[in-house]
């Protein structure tokens, strides 16, 4: 009997050491796009994680906020957003409870603080314009890389994907095959508005100076 026990702890342990194993190998190249291990790099959303108070130190600091930081194509597509979803307006409220320039939910918030500041921000930061921004900017980067972890099921425009993700959320889009024309209206409206924003961005921001966030 007690041999019998200690088979069945020996194979218990196998097991879980594999599921460990399998566990730790996914997470891995789940993040990997964060490290630069598998060089897929389609927007460079660095974020500058600014300090939100004296209490909550930043988990990086990647970037300094200049006047060249609007030189890039993700910075425009960011201010596309950014008028789309709130006009500009830093205290601009949704009907679900969104808030400040890039309308975050709760939810979001929470999930995304967390990886950034270590420790989930209270919601009230949402209306400061620059966390706000840092957390719905590294919000597109998890999307990206969900999406990059998932490449060789969708072969569709990338913009058009991630700005999909942002406003339906990543699970809808991928319960539909990654096809943005599957999307609800709603969804592929906000995706050709922010696309077109962006498109005449890229075309007529030539001074990194100038913020096109507002008309």
């Amino acid at each position: 009997m007690k041999i019998k026990r200690s088979a069945d702890r020996c194979v218990l342990g196998c097991i879980a050491t594999f599921l460990y194993l399998a566990f730790v190998v996914q997470w891995v190249q789940f993040t990997a796009y964060d490290h630069g291990v598998t060089g897929v790099v389609y927007f460079d959303f660095d974020t500058a994680t600014v300090p939100v108070s004296p209490m909550i130190k930043p988990a990086t600091v990647r970037v300094d906020h200049s006047g060249s930081r609007l030189r890039s194509a993700s910075d425009l597509l960011v201010d596309a957003m950014i008028h789309v979803e709130s006009r500009g307006n830093p205290l601009a409220v949704g009907a679900a409870g969104e808030r400040g320039l890039m309308q975050i939910m709760p939810t979001t918030w929470e999930e995304t603080t967390r990886r950034m500041y270590r420790k989930p921000v209270p919601f009230g930061e949402a209306f400061n314009p620059d966390v706000n921004r840092d957390v719905g900017t590294r919000y597109l980067r998890d999307i990206q890389g969900w999406l990059s972890y998932y490449s060789e099921q969708w072969d569709s425009d990338l913009r058009s994907l991630i700005l999909a993700s942002y406003n339906a959320g990543f699970t809808s889009v991928s319960e539909r095959g990654f096809d943005v024309n599957r999307m609800p209206r709603r969804v592929r409206d906000y995706v050709s508005r922010c696309s077109a924003l962006h498109d005449d961005y890229m075309q007529t921001v030539a001074d990194p100076q100038v913020l096109a966030l507002v008309e």
